[in-house]
């Protein structure tokens, strides 16, 4: 990430903001990344479609109603789904798509 994070620095593109090394954003019209050291969400929903992926190692998700936990590398979360993540153990990278946006439709 921090080969991404001097690469976006370079940018110049005025969408792009770098915070320090272990966060971080970049956004255009369609979309928003965003890096951090991982979390753990209580269950939520949002208009995005979202791709989390674990940078090292591997993180947790499931659905609503949903009592034991998925593991695995990345997961994609369709618009508007309910869903909890668990990504302690790891760095992660969010990318969250305007699902009604180009980008969103080939997705």
């Amino acid at each position: 990430m921090n080969k991404l994070a001097a690469l976006s620095l370079q940018s110049a593109s005025p969408y792009c903001l770098v915070l320090p090394p272990k966060f971080g954003v970049a956004t255009w019209p369609a979309a928003m990344i965003v890096w951090s050291p991982g979390f753990i969400s209580t269950p939520h929903r949002h208009p995005a479609m979202q791709l989390i992926i674990a940078l090292q190692g591997s993180l947790k998700i499931r659905g609503a109603g949903q009592r034991a936990w998925k593991r695995g590398e990345a997961a994609v979360i369709r618009s508007n789904a309910i869903h909890a993540i668990d990504s302690r153990d790891t760095t992660v990278v969010l990318t969250y798509v305007h699902a009604q946006s180009e980008l969103g439709a080939a997705l």
